[in-house]
């Protein structure tokens, strides 16, 4: 992992992020009155202490992922990984069932670790840095350091003990930034459904009552476990 190719990440993570951070900033500023389409999930608005704290520990997350990038290369180099590059190697069937059962598995995981950190005493102090405020998408990642490394940590393991294309963490890195930014972003578009894909609002409200509503991508989890609240089903 070189220079070019940390920066050519970090472009990318900014142009995925871009559209919800503008629709953030046009909402704080009071224009976004005529696009009737989209309205504020949030309860207040931000001060430009909550902006920084929430880049502040957005920005160790980003750096302690790095680290987790730059491990992954070495066990790659070392020939421990099981990632491969060419999405025929186990047949395309396989390409498509590991792609929707990585985002699936890890949906599971990300709902059972979120759940545990608002229920169990020793994780509960980690969690609330990212509780500290509502939401917005310059603290869509504002973890402590345990919480970043806890979150990132099954990712390295799959990628030691699965055999799975190196395209599926490629969209799966897309995928997770659009869809954490937007989800923190404090606005939402009017009438989507929460059923099956979470949305804004849903977790606007997660933030405001921690009891609830503990998924990243999928709603499955917390309806099946009744968790969840506010959900839309249109």
């Amino acid at each position: 992992m070189n220079l070019t190719s940390v920066l050519s990440d970090i472009v990318l993570a900014a142009l995925v992020a871009s559209p919800f951070i503008l629709i953030f900033v046009l909402g704080e500023k009071n224009m976004l009155a005529r696009a009737g389409r989209i309205e504020r999930v949030r309860q207040s608005k931000y001060t430009t202490k909550d902006l920084l704290f929430g880049s502040r520990y957005t920005a160790s997350t980003v750096f302690i992922w790095f680290l987790f990038d730059r491990l992954d290369s070495i066990f790659t180099q070392q020939g421990w990984s099981l990632v491969y590059r060419d999405n025929t190697q186990h047949g395309w069937i396989y390409f498509t069932l590991s792609f929707l059962l990585f985002f699936l598995v890890y949906d599971l995981w990300t709902f059972s670790f979120h759940f545990s950190l608002h229920h169990f005493k020793c994780l509960r102090k980690f969690h609330s840095v990212h509780h500290q405020n509502e939401t917005s998408p310059m603290g869509a990642f504002a973890f402590h350091p345990v919480e970043a490394v806890l979150f990132r940590l099954p990712i390295t393991l799959a990628k030691l003990f699965v055999p799975l294309p190196y395209s599926v963490f490629v969209w799966f890195y897309i995928i997770v930034i659009a869809h954490t930014v937007y989800i923190h972003m404090g606005y939402d578009f009017k009438g989507l459904s929460t059923k099956f894909i979470l949305t804004s609002r849903f977790h606007s409200l997660h933030h405001r009552n921690p009891h609830h509503n503990f998924g990243l991508f999928f709603g499955i989890w917390d309806t099946f476990f009744g968790t969840a609240t506010g959900v839309n089903k249109k």
